[in-house]
């Protein structure tokens, strides 16, 4: 993950300290940062705003953010002024906010818009100040509460995307990376750059399908980022869809997943009428790891905690991934895999809080991928984890029933004092009724561990 600092920066010596993220109580001076939700490929603003403010002078402040999932756009920071300041377009960018008078202006002094690049869940965007980067008209310190915000990125089906596949091989080896379009729009030209981790992978070549038009390859593979240009003679968009042109790496070091995958300026694509054309980014990977793909499907309730799936062999554990919590609640079906499995038999471990553990002894993983959701057994085509286990004891029973009952749970909010925020078993944020039928019903009382065979 990079996180890419622009700082709104003034000219004046200011005092040295710890960053500060400050919460303090409703009705203190404030800075906020917006959420927004947006679909991978179109571009956001976060806000910025200030709420009862005390007076200030003068102010800087860093905002961060995934650069991963968000790019800022050219001119992506307005100011809206509030406060006296203008932008000026310095590497880093630079928002200066100063006045001769104090201001006590309060709302929306700062716009950022950001490009989607792909897929997150409230991917933050952190506001973050030193002690004396703000100041009064006394030039005294003045101090702010703080709340980042984020960027909720979701994928539609029909989203334009540019899509690069995985490889895998040894050190030394070249691999070959594909790169395609699907639900292209139409587009007349198209400049990419490709990006890639060159202390682990060497570009040594690149192919052009000749779908897209004239193609102008890059004279040399030196240093990433490297940059493709296709131009387009005809009189209409070009519509198609599939590769279109394959990248091929040397791998230098051993690594997991050294990421692949292109980046576009604002008008780095344009359709026949000169307008943009936005497309969303799946990156792929090269990975050294050898061995087999297994995967599977978990279902459980409350996406939002973590489940943890594991390959043992006896008491060793060998392979572990995490399936991250995501937003949602009650009963969801969620996908897990595994790369790079040494053939040989394993028992797959699969925990998650408030249920019991599902274990399938003696998974016998061979030469080739493994994929348990097409098992002809239904309980593995789905496993399935026994809900309500509240104390740990591998269980469902009275002990846990009396746990979310009682008063210090039953009826009242997670964020409530005192609550056990595991008696949420649907993660609604409430411990109500449909807790409690969940943790009483047939399916999971009086229930316990799932041991099964392969």
């Amino acid at each position: 993950m990079v996180a890419v600092l622009l700082r709104f920066g003034l000219t004046f010596l200011l005092c040295l300290g710890a960053a500060y993220m400050v919460h303090g109580e409703t009705g203190a001076p404030a800075i906020k940062a917006s959420d927004v939700t947006g679909e991978v490929g179109e571009i956001v603003e976060v806000e910025i705003s200030l709420e009862d403010n005390p007076g200030i002078v003068f102010m800087q402040l860093e905002v961060s953010y995934d650069a991963d999932v968000l790019r800022l756009t050219e001119g992506g920071i307005t100011d809206t002024g509030r406060i006296s300041g203008s932008a000026h377009n310095h590497n880093p960018l630079i928002l200066s906010w100063n006045t001769l008078n104090e201001n006590k202006n309060n709302g929306v002094i700062a716009k950022i818009a950001f490009e989607i690049l792909k897929e997150a869940d409230a991917s933050p965007v952190s506001i973050t100040y030193e002690p004396g980067d703000i100041r009064g008209f006394d030039l005294d310190k003045v101090y702010f509460q703080v709340k980042s915000g984020s960027v909720t990125a979701k994928i539609h089906e029909d989203r334009p995307t540019i899509s690069l596949s995985n490889a895998r091989g040894g050190v030394g080896d070249t691999v070959d990376v594909t790169v395609g379009l699907k639900d292209n729009p139409g587009f007349a030209g198209m400049r990419l750059s490709i990006e890639y981790d060159s202390a682990e992978l060497e570009l040594v070549g690149f192919t052009d399908n000749g779908k897209l038009g004239q193609c102008l390859e890059p004279e040399n593979f030196e240093s990433a980022p490297v940059t493709v240009i296709w131009t387009n003679f005809l009189n209409e968009n070009i519509t198609y869809n599939g590769e279109i042109c394959v990248l091929q790496f040397k791998i230098l070091k051993e690594t997991e997943n050294s990421a692949v995958t292109v980046s576009y300026a604002t008008n780095d694509i344009l359709d026949m009428d000169l307008d943009s054309v936005h497309f969303g980014i799946e990156p792929g990977y090269v990975s050294t790891a050898s061995g087999v793909s297994v995967s599977g499907l978990v279902r459980t309730y409350n996406p939002n905690n973590a489940t943890i799936v594991e390959l043992r062999q006896g008491d060793e554990v060998m392979y572990t991934t995490t399936i991250e919590p995501e937003s949602g609640y009650d009963q969801v079906t969620q996908a897990f895999e595994f790369t790079g499995v040494a053939p040989g038999a394993y028992d797959l471990v699969i925990t998650k809080a408030a249920h019991t553990t599902f274990t399938v002894k003696n998974v016998a993983v061979g030469e080739e991928g493994l994929d348990l959701s097409e098992d002809l057994r239904e309980d593995l085509q789905v496993m399935t984890l026994i809900c309500g286990d509240l104390n740990g004891d591998e269980k469902v029973n009275s002990t846990d029933l009396n746990m979310l009952w009682s008063d210090a749970n039953y009826g009242k909010s997670i964020n409530a004092a005192g609550v056990n925020p595991l008696c949420d078993l649907d993660g609604s944020g409430n411990i109500n009724v449909s807790d409690l039928n969940i943790l009483w019903g047939d399916a999971n009382y009086g229930k316990g561990e799932v041991i099964i065979d392969y």
